[in-house]
C-alpha cells in the first residue's frame, strides 16, 4: 500500500517532498494584509487533506503573484470590486488561475479577507480564451493528432497480439498501450496503478473486470476510482502478473507495471518509444513510421467520443478534467479526420468544396438568432437545423 507523506508544518512556510521534488509554500515577509497571509496559510493546511504537496508549489507561486499586483490602498477582498477580481485573476497565470479561484471560494465560504461568495461564484463560472490552443487537436497532425480508424486498428493490433520471445520491458510497454486505448487515463495515473488493481465481482461470470486507477492533478489525494475494462485485458494483466520476477517486482515497487531491472520504477513513456520504434510500425494515412505518445492515444479517444456524439461533460467525466470547457476542444476537432478527405477531394474537382469546408469548420455554435430559420432541403418533410441572422433571402446554395 502507498506510503504516507510527511509535511513540515512551520510558523510561515509549509514544505513536503513527492515524487523527489521539494514543494514549500514560504509565507515570510510577503507584502500581503496579514488576514490574506493567515487564510493562504489554513488554506494550504486544508488542501493537504485531499491534495499531494506539489500543491504547496502552486499556492506558493500563487502568493508571490498576489503580492506583485497588490494594491497599497487594499485591505483585504472587500476592497477589490468584481471587475478589479477579474482583472487579478486575469493577470495570473493559467496554471494559478484554479488556484486562484479556489482559496478566493474558501476564503469566502468561511468568512475571510472580506471574500464575497457571489463573486467567488462569478470567478468560478468565467474562462479565459488560451492564446495558444491545442492546435494538435485542432488540426490534422499527422504525429500529434488524432489517430485515423485505420492508425487505431494497427497500434490494437500489435497491443493484443503477444509475439514470441516478448521481454518483460516488451510486455510492459504493450499493456501499458492497452490500458492507455481502454481507460483514456493520463500516463502518470496508469504508472500509478497498483499491483493488486484488478477486481472481478464475485458474481460476473468472467464477464465482467475493473482496474483501480488513482486520481491525479486537481483530484490527486482522492480516493482511486473503478474503471471498466474489457476481459482480454485482465486476462492479459493475469498472466503478465503471474510471471516469477514480475510478481516479485509488483511487491517490491507496489505498483502493476514494473521494470526489467528489480527494485526501480519502469521508464513508461520512453519505454513505449523505443517499443513501436522497435515494431517498425507504418502508418497507414502518412506511409511513415507512426508515432505513438500516451496522450495522442488519450486525444484520440477523446475526439472518437466526440465523433460519437459525446456530450462535454460525459467526455470531462471520463479524462476527469476539471471543468467541461477543457475538453471543447476535442469537439471542435471533428474536422481533424474530415478535412484532409474534404481537402484532397476539393483539389481533385477544382476547390468545389473549399467554400464549403471554410463555412462548416469555421462557424461556430451561437445562441439562438432572430432571424430566419435554416431548414434541410427535403420537399416532403423540412426540418430546422439552425438559425441565420440575416433577414433577407440566403444566396448559398444549401
Amino acid at each position: 500500500k502507498r506510503q504516507p507523506v510527511f509535511v513540515k508544518v512551520e510558523e510561515s512556510v509549509i514544505q513536503g517532498r513527492w515524487r523527489r521534488v521539494n514543494c514549500k509554500l514560504d509565507l515570510t515577509g510577503l507584502e500581503l494584509p496579514k488576514c490574506i497571509v493567515t487564510a493562504a496559510y489554513q488554506f494550504a493546511i486544508s488542501r493537504l487533506e485531499t491534495c499531494v504537496p506539489t500543491v504547496l508549489i502552486g499556492m506558493d507561486k500563487l502568493m508571490r503573484n498576489l503580492a506583485a499586483n497588490w494594491k497599497s490602498g487594499w485591505l483585504d477582498f472587500s476592497s477589490l470590486s468584481l471587475p478589479q477580481l477579474i482583472m487579478l485573476l486575469a493577470e495570473c497565470r493559467k496554471d494559478l488561475k484554479t488556484h486562484f479561484r479556489k482559496f478566493y471560494m474558501y476564503c469566502a465560504i468561511h468568512g475571510f479577507c472580506g471574500a464575497d461568495e457571489s463573486f467567488a461564484i462569478e470567478l468560478e463560472a468565467l474562462t479565459f480564451s488560451s492564446a495558444k490552443p491545442m492546435l494538435a487537436v485542432l488540426q490534422w497532425h499527422e504525429t500529434k493528432g488524432a489517430m485515423t480508424a485505420a492508425e487505431q486498428e494497427v497500434v490494437r493490433t500489435e497491443m493484443i497480439n503477444k509475439k514470441m520471445g516478448e521481454t518483460i520491458t516488451e510486455t510492459t510497454s504493450r499493456l501499458y498501450t492497452w490500458i492507455l486505448f481502454e481507460t483514456l487515463k493520463r500516463p502518470s495515473q496508469v504508472g500509478d496503478i497498483e499491483f493488486d488493481a484488478l477486481w472481478r465481482p464475485s458474481s460476473s461470470n468472467d464477464s465482467q473486470y475493473f482496474l483501480r486507477i488513482p486520481k491525479a492533478k486537481y483530484q490527486a489525494g482522492q480516493s482511486d476510482e473503478m474503471w471498466p475494462i474489457t476481459r482480454g485485458l485482465a486476462h492479459a494483466i493475469v498472466e503478465y502478473s503471474a510471471h516469477d520476477f514480475v510478481r516479485m517486482a509488483q511487491k517490491e515497487t507496489g505498483y502493476l507495471l514494473v521494470s526489467s531491472v528489480f527494485g526501480f520504477r519502469s521508464r513508461l513513456g520512453v519505454n513505449l518509444n523505443k517499443w513501436f520504434k522497435a515494431r517498425k510500425i507504418i502508418s497507414p494515412r502518412t506511409l511513415k513510421p507512426l508515432v505513438i505518445t500516451p496522450y495522442r492515444i488519450r486525444h484520440t479517444g477523446a475526439t472518437q467520443m466526440a465523433m460519437l456524439g459525446a456530450s462535454a461533460h460525459e467526455i470531462q467525466y471520463i479524462l476527469e478534467h476539471r471543468t467541461p470547457y477543457a475538453v471543447q476542444v476535442y469537439i471542435d476537432s471533428l474536422a481533424s479526420e474530415l478535412c484532409p478527405l474534404i481537402d484532397q477531394v476539393g483539389r481533385r474537382l477544382g476547390g468545389l468544396f473549399s467554400s464549403l469546408n471554410d463555412f462548416f469548420f469555421q462557424g461556430a455554435i451561437s445562441s439562438e438568432g432572430k432571424g430566419a430559420p435554416i431548414l434541410i432541403p427535403s420537399s416532403e418533410q423540412p426540418a430546422v437545423v439552425g438559425g441565420c441572422s440575416k433577414k433577407t433571402t440566403c444566396n448559398k446554395h444549401p
